[in-house]
């Protein structure tokens, strides 16, 4: 049966059967071979695809099979196919089937595997599992790490996912580990993608690499996983940085929230899919990978390894990661199983030499020594070294009993001088295309490559087979383009490294300015490809903005760890450029947008952020006045806000007002007015409060305000409804607050802006807790949470509070001391004292005096130095009440005397009308009924509204009782 095939070169193979003679590709067919009957060509790549060499085999009668794209480069009896055909092609010949053709067929890749019926062509169970995919020496010394791999893979098979990382130094094998595996499952199950090197800050670039390669359309892939398109697709073509058909409009969503919508999509679509077959993706080299891709990766091994994936019962999945020793792994121990790889034993290299290169003749003692001395145990050293002493002829010499001096070889001594000895061995050309390959990066593409080029396209094609023959690439068969891979990240690095610098610098102005002008997705969704190419061919102003708009791209994406990389890199180069104003404008912008992106990573209290923000107004007052960008401004006072400091704030408020008396431009007045109401708002200060904010409410709505907005990104300017409606309410005006809180909602959902929406939704739900409105609370942070993560802590702690008043005292706790830790780990102390009086409140309900005493004198301590400080009275009478409940009714009285007349001083008849009723209800308690009645008839007098809202009623019905 074998004796009727003859293999030539890559996938090219005859088969010469009693009446027909068949080709399955045509790399390295020569002059004289038989004629073909068929000929099946599987693709369009440089080494399965050659015309001339089809010319020499084929005649007048051959019937040629391919592709569309390679049809149409033919003449004769060509038939092209697409996915789906069955075509019969010949005759009966000597009984084997057709059905590896059709495997064979889809297994490299025909357009998605058109189905070829080709009578007798081989036997019906000769498959491609066990066919190495390249050439390469047999797997040594590795066989209690492939059984850990084999056993992985069974006990996913089982319905027991898992997840191992392979880890070992360059060249020690890890990917031909994994290779092996590969060879071992079936290839509809095997889902790769690598990491490299330039592409460690584009976020999810091998995820968006791995859909691509699988050839699917993403809505089709969604549709037959049961996930609707209109829901699916937005996010996940956000966060895959895939262009989005206009059918499927992108909702308005806060980048974090699309990213964690994206992940959820990319969960669920692997489950279902693991849900039908297994899953094996493997990830080579994640120590190059992108913090969100690694990220995602640690969902899918906490969820593969607890078993418990949303949507399937026992998902077979199973992840294989690489990595090199410096990876430190963020997954817990336990969770993924370490394959630590070492160097090969002694009796393993010469096992390797002997069973690989040496094409079956053993070598001299002498010689095997010689490679275990230079190769240290090294695989892919041992290979190389291997290979230059067979080429050197030193096997044939062995063959013909001559004398060898061993010690006289002239064989480089490290891997890389090894590695450069073997780019060197190329052609004048086959060496340059390899070192703009290198330039290209580990992978490249094919149409990349022959566009950046110098040379005629037939040169180019010879180079490629050229490389090809030498292992020196790979063709990448996953891709959905016609692409390459470097053997090896070293071979990439001694191609790279063996020009001197001005000639890489040439051929990386030369692929940036191709990439730009013929490439028009790469600057459209990779500017920080474009950004690397430049910045090594030495343009660096242009280099300059591609970084800021790769980290401006990827802040809007939620990877805020690849933005403060890329905007750090920015900064950077920045150094390298003459002093200008230019460039402080350009450090002046990466400087505040890496301030955000710290602050929405690190917390408004992180040092660096303060750094930024400091720096940045720095920078303003180097440029003048005038050059101050107003987002600058805004992120010094929100970290001033969060970090609620009185003197700070105070300062920015008077330079603002300075400001405001060169401009009146809406936004300068916007700001001057919010502020200021803010900090009167935070210091107690309410009837200044309510005045600033209404003047500011008359800006908002201005056109100059609006451009802004649409400029900027984030209407930052609809608080100043949320803190007037806040405001109200303490003032006593309960249905004017909810009026106002309700047009807030309005213009928020109108104007669509998903950061603002969740702002609106968050202090809504504020004002929902003060009208104590138990049923808009959840409705309320749900939404918020649906939109942004930005909130958490405020909204688990109005959460836990409305628990609590609903009877669930205990999970209530819970979930505001979890709210409470979200504050405090980002350093915020704005509104801080407001959430803790809930607990405060929690633990009165429960009794618990002891914990809550501790608390509300800290808050209230707090309140003599911080700017927050407008819950003060509220935080007395609290304190009253839990001095109460443990029967001091002393300073029960002394604590509701002094919320009493801080809130009338502060005209806060909310705050007041409470603390009268606590105090009634003490007189009462105490036989002194009469001024009770007399202490909150008055403040229960003055309101004018709100008589349905809960406060109001319950002062009603306590004064009824009184009478």
């Amino acid at each position: 049966m074998l004796d009727k095939f003859t293999w030539y070169k890559q996938s090219t193979f005859r088969w010469k059967g009693e009446k027909v003679v068949v080709y399955i590709d045509s790399w390295g067919l020569t002059d004289g071979l038989p004629p073909a009957d068929l000929i099946l060509i599987t693709h369009a790549h440089g080494d399965h695809f050659v015309p001339d060499d089809i010319a020499r085999v084929k005649n007048e009668k051959t019937v040629i099979v391919a592709p569309g794209d390679v049809a149409k480069q033919l003449s004769g009896n060509v038939k092209a196919v697409k996915p789906g055909d069955r075509l019969d092609v010949a005759g009966d010949d000597d009984g084997r089937a057709a059905a590896f053709a059709r495997r064979f067929l889809t297994h490299h890749g025909l357009n998605g595997g058109a189905k070829i019926c080709v009578h007798r062509l081989l036997p019906p169970h000769a498959g491609l599992g066990s066919t190495p995919l390249v050439r390469e020496t047999p797997l040594v010394g590795r066989r209690p790490q492939l059984d850990q791999l084999l056993d992985a893979w069974r006990r996913m098979q089982a319905g027991r996912g898992g997840a191992v990382l392979v880890t070992g130094e360059p060249g020690i094998g890890k990917s031909r580990l994994v290779r092996e595996l590969r060879r071992r499952v079936p290839a509809d199950v095997w889902f790769e993608a690598r990491c490299v090197a330039e592409q460690q800050d584009s976020p999810l670039r091998p995820i968006a690499d791995m859909i691509a390669a699988i050839g699917e359309p993403l809505e089709s892939m969604l549709r037959r996983r049961g996930l609707d398109p209109a829901e699916t697709l937005p996010p996940l073509a956000a966060a895959l940085s895939l262009p989005l058909d206009p059918r499927w409009p992108r909702p308005q969503l806060t980048p974090e929230r699309e990213k964690e919508l994206a992940f959820d999509i990319l969960l669920r679509l692997l489950v279902r899919r693991a849900a039908d077959r297994p899953v094996v993706m493997a990830f080579e080299d994640v120590h190059w990978a992108d913090p969100t891709t690694l990220e995602l990766l640690s969902l899918i091994v906490r969820e593969v390894g607890s078993g418990d994936l949303v949507g399937a019962d026992a998902p077979r999945i199973l992840l294989v990661a690489t990595a090199r020793p410096e990876f430190t792994s963020p997954w817990p121990v336990g969770e993924v199983a370490p394959i630590p790889l070492g160097r090969l034993e002694r009796d393993e290299v010469e096992a390797m030499v002997n069973a690989g290169l040496a094409s079956g003749r053993p070598l001299p003692r002498a010689v095997i020594a010689e490679v275990i001395r230079r190769t240290d145990g090294v695989p892919l050293f041992v290979e190389e070294v291997t290979r230059v002493l067979m080429e050197s002829g030193v096997a044939t010499g062995a063959a013909d009993g001559a004398v060898l001096d061993v010690a006289s070889l002239d064989i480089p001594g490290t891997l890389r001088d090894l590695l450069s000895a073997r780019l060197d061995a190329l052609s004048p050309t086959g060496r340059a295309t390899a070192q703009l390959a290198a330039v290209l990066g580990r992978e490249f593409r094919g149409d990349m490559l022959r566009a950046a080029a110098t040379e005629d396209e037939a040169i180019l094609r010879e180079d490629l087979r050229e490389l090809l023959d030498a292992g020196i690439v790979y063709h990448r068969r996953s891709a959905p383009s016609e692409s390459y891979v470097f053997r090896h990240a070293l071979v990439r690095e001694a191609a790279y490294e063996s020009m001197i610098r001005s000639a890489r610098q040439r051929l990386h102005l030369r692929v940036a300015t191709t990439l730009r002008e013929r490439f028009p997705e790469v600057e459209r969704n990779q500017p920080d490809i474009l950004a690397l190419h430049f910045e090594h061919g030495g343009d660096l102003d242009t280099a300059v903005a591609y970084w800021n708009r790769a980290g401006d791209r990827t802040m809007v994406r939620g990877a805020y760890v690849e933005a403060i990389r890329l905007f750090e890199r920015g900064l950077a180069l920045l150094e390298r450029l003459p002093e200008s104003r230019q460039r402080t404008q350009h450090e002046l912008g990466f400087t505040e947008s890496l301030g955000t992106a710290l602050l929405l990573t690190r917390g408004f209290g992180a040092p660096e952020v303060e750094e930024k923000f400091t720096h940045a107004l720095r920078l303003c007052e180097v440029l003048g006045g005038e050059d101050v960008p107003l987002r600058v401004l805004a992120g010094v006072w929100n970290v001033q806000i969060a970090r609620s400091d009185r003197q700070a704030t105070a300062i920015l408020v008077e330079n603002m007002r300075q400001r405001a008396e060169r401009f009146r431009d809406p936004v300068t007045m916007l700001s001057l007015h919010g502020w200021a109401g803010v900090r009167a708002f935070y210091l107690g200060d309410f009837v200044e409060a309510r005045d600033e904010m209404t003047k500011a409410t008359e800006w908002y709505h201005t056109e100059g305000y609006r451009s802004f907005v649409e400029q900027y990104g984030y209407d930052g300017g609809i608080l100043v409804y949320a803190i007037l409606a806040w405001t109200l309410w303490i003032l006593g005006y309960p249905e004017r607050a909810r009026d106002t809180c309700d047009a807030m909602l309005a213009i928020a959902e109108r104007t669509a802006n998903p950061g603002a929406l969740a702002a609106a939704l968050a202090y809504a739900a504020n004002l929902a807790r003060a009208r104590r409105e138990l049923g808009r609370v959840p409705e309320l942070t749900a939404r918020c949470l649906a939109l942004s993560t930005s909130w958490l802590g405020a909204a688990l702690c109005t959460q836990g509070w409305a628990a609590v008043q609903q009877g669930d005292v205990e999970a209530g706790i819970a979930k505001m001391k979890k709210g409470l830790t979200f504050f405090e780990r980002a350093g915020v102390h704005g509104t801080y004292d407001y959430h803790r009086s809930a607990l405060i409140e929690a633990h009165l309900t429960r009794g618990a005096t002891d914990e809550a005493l501790p608390i509300v004198r800290d808050a209230l301590a707090r309140c003599q130095t911080l700017l927050d400080c407008f819950h003060q009275a509220e935080l007395h009478r609290l304190e009253g009440e839990l001095l109460r409940r443990r029967g001091d009714e002393a300073g029960a009285e002394t604590a509701f005397r002094a919320a009493l007349e801080l809130a009338g001083r502060q005209s806060a008849r909310s705050y007041e009308l409470r603390a009268a009723m606590s105090w009634a209800r003490l007189l009462r308690d105490q036989g002194k009924r009469d001024p009770a009645r007399d202490l909150l008839a008055p403040v229960y007098g003055w309101f004018t509204e709100g008589h349905d809202t809960h406060d109001v009623r319950e002062a009603a019905a306590l004064l009824a009782e009184l009478r």
